[in-house]
């Protein structure tokens, strides 16, 4: 995770709406262990709505090739600002890795809504 600035997105995604549906969900998926996640919750309590999946591993971030991406800031250790939109038969629809490290919600929606529509 590249701290705050991801951080500012696990918040975002925890309290917008729009992931919080019968058929959206969005998860931050971190590399903290639960231990440490509690932690960051019981300072900044904003993040108790978010939905996350711990990688403490880093199993997953491997398997999605994400570790060593333009937006991770210790590549190879720790996966970046990276996005996916992945549908109902786990097949993913949209990817996006940002090294901005910006709030991509409305673009997010976007996506997803394309496959709504269909």
């Amino acid at each position: 995770m590249c701290y705050p600035a991801c951080w500012n997105q696990v918040e975002q995604l925890g309290t917008d709406a729009r992931f919080d549906t019968a058929d959206t969900v969005a998860f931050s998926i971190v590399a903290d262990s639960k231990e440490q996640w509690r932690r960051i919750e019981s300072q900044m309590p904003q993040f108790k709505k978010a939905k996350i999946l711990f990688d403490t591993d880093r199993k997953v971030s491997l398997a999605y090739g994400v570790l060593s991406l333009p937006s991770s800031m210790h590549p190879g250790s720790f996966p970046g600002h990276t996005y996916f939109v992945i549908d109902k038969e786990g097949i993913i629809r949209f990817f996006l890795d940002d090294p901005n490290m910006a709030i991509r919600n409305d673009q997010l929606v976007a996506e997803i809504n394309k496959l709504t529509q269909k």
